[in-house]
């Protein structure tokens, strides 16, 4: 795994790099994707390292790995490499990616043989595997695979913090409450963009009385529906928008057993 750490570092290193994101915006110019269209974006930047990056393989019997600016001079490279300047520059220009690796053998699940980015979209994640000749959203099939967050580092040293300034501390909290509730451990980490203090101004919608929320917890990849009412229901409120909703006060808490109280 030592390779994935590195191309982790490349990425993230050249997504801070003022070339790779120059280079990034003027493709996007270029292709006169309008502002706003991430989707468009992601479709751009997939495209350009897909016919503009030559797939080649690296040296006999050497792993070489080239930073997203040097990828842009060379444009040549294996899958490792091309998800390394693709990645750079999505995460350039504010979209999350992370790494998939596979493998051909299920007898041998530690030992991977390709490896691709994804990239979050409306709470989605987008295969982009621009070695192949097909479209985004397109991934390859096999019998082994493991997702990696480019944050997964920030379990490490206490006090450690990631680009967002969450601790690793936090992270692993909420690691282990998500395993409590859920009974098996988090896939990955993932970053979203979201309002952490709520407004000094809200406006009371009434009492929520119970919830119905649909989630794999305690069988993973099978999920069901599950309603619980509050014991003592909390006050529903909202932002003077309307479009943002907060749970205030109510006395609950999750456990193993879900919501309590």
């Amino acid at each position: 795994m030592a390779t994935v750490e590195h191309a982790i570092d490349l990425i993230t290193g050249g997504a801070k790099d003022f070339v790779v994101r120059q280079t990034a915006i003027g493709i996007l110019r270029r292709r006169d994707v309008r502002p706003k269209d991430y989707l468009g974006e992601i479709k751009a930047l997939f495209e350009w390292v897909q016919r503009h990056v030559r797939y080649t393989r690296d040296p006999f019997r050497v792993e070489v790995l080239h930073s997203a600016r040097r990828m842009l001079a060379l444009r040549a490279g294996d899958c490792d490499d091309m998800s390394i300047v693709l990645g750079a520059m999505l995460e350039a220009i504010g979209h999350s990616v992370r790494l998939v690796v596979t493998g051909s053998n299920p007898a041998a699940p530690d030992v991977f043989t390709h490896i691709y980015i994804e990239v979050l979209y409306r709470e989605r994640w987008i295969p982009l595997d621009a070695t192949m000749p097909y479209p985004m959203g397109w991934a390859p099939r096999a019998p082994v695979r493991k997702v990696i967050s480019l944050d997964r580092r920030t379990g490490g040293a206490s006090g450690e913090a990631d680009s967002t300034g969450v601790g690793a501390p936090a992270i692993r909290a909420g690691a282990r409450l998500y395993c409590t509730f859920n009974r098996f451990k988090p896939a990955n980490v993932v970053r979203l963009r979201h309002r952490r203090v709520m407004p000094p101004v809200v406006v009371e919608l009434g009492r929520l009385t119970g919830l119905m929320y649909r989630s794999d917890k305690w069988q993973r990849g099978q999920p069901r529906t599950f309603i619980h009412f509050m014991e003592d229901p909390p006050r529903l409120v909202t932002d003077t928008a309307g479009t943002q909703l907060y749970v205030v006060g109510g006395r609950y808490r999750v456990t193993a057993r879900g919501i309590e109280g």
